[in-house]
């Protein structure tokens, strides 16, 4: 891994970072302070290319709700940059070949599946294949997806006839996946709201609907990243004090084998 610091700068912070990507031959990880100052730059870096929208890569800390259940849409984005770095990727929709990912240091920190883990529990369907339909359901059930009449959120399926709807964290949109006997016929995305068909694809990757490595005490981020990664630091104390203030609450609130200490990323 190399490492660069550069001080905080917002646009033109961003516009630098583009202008790496364009000049390097490496994956590029961009490191801020906390969940606002990601939101900003990441929204610099859009807004400044936006015809390269599909280089950048968004990995946000994972958040929890009242229930200690994980958000989904946080949680979709965590994995889909994990999917995009990892061996459970399609091989006709390959990765960006050197993206610039995104984070902060307490998403960095927070631990998660390693790529063997989430290949093997991801699943891929393709159409034309043949697979059994409860079997299916099975896998999709152990993988955290809720049953449900209808989807309607993410992290949800439903089995009717040869139907499977499912959504998986990672997708815009639901899929519809028609099965006849035990071939797949189609693979459709659709909107919830009104049941109409969104667009069509020839295969979907599903991976779990919960990390629940990261509380197994699994790897973080940098497992999945590949050799000669760039490391970006913006404003590195800001980051050092604000990891050390994120070690500080995990410890307090007895979730410290949860995270990554600051000093095995540093």
């Amino acid at each position: 891994f190399t490492e660069l610091f550069i001080p905080a700068g917002n646009a033109a912070e961003a516009a630098l970072v583009w202008l790496m990507h364009k000049s390097i031959n490496a994956t590029i990880v961009w490191i801020c302070e906390g969940r606002y100052s990601l939101e900003l730059m990441h929204r610099d870096m859009r807004t400044l290319y936006p015809n390269q929208s599909n280089a950048l890569l968004f990995y946000p800390p994972s958040e929890t709700g009242s229930h200690g259940e994980d958000d989904p849409d946080i949680a979709g984005q965590r994995l889909d940059v994990l999917v995009k770095l990892g061996k459970s990727q399609h091989p006709i929709a390959p990765p960006p070949s050197h993206p610039v990912i995104a984070t902060s240091i307490q998403a960095l920190m927070q631990k998660s599946a390693t790529p063997e883990e989430l290949a093997r529990e991801t699943i891929v369907l393709n159409v034309g294949r043949e697979y059994d339909i409860e079997d299916l359901a099975g896998l999709l059930g152990r993988a955290g997806y809720a049953f449900n009449p209808e989807v309607q959120e993410k992290c949800k399926v439903s089995l009717k006839g040869g139907l499977l709807d499912v959504w998986p964290p990672t997708e815009t949109w639901p899929a519809r996946i028609e099965f006849c006997g035990s071939t797949i016929e189609s693979i459709r995305t659709f909107d919830p709201a009104n049941q109409r068909s969104t667009g069509k694809t020839d295969y979907i990757i599903i991976p779990p609907a919960v990390d629940t490595h990261a509380r197994k005490g699994g790897h973080g981020l940098l497992s999945h990243l590949p050799a000669g990664t760039v490391f970006i630091w913006s404003d590195q104390e800001t980051i050092k004090e604000h990891a050390a203030l994120y070690e500080e609450a995990a410890g307090e609130s007895h979730a410290a084998d949860l995270i990554i200490p600051f000093e095995k990323i540093e």
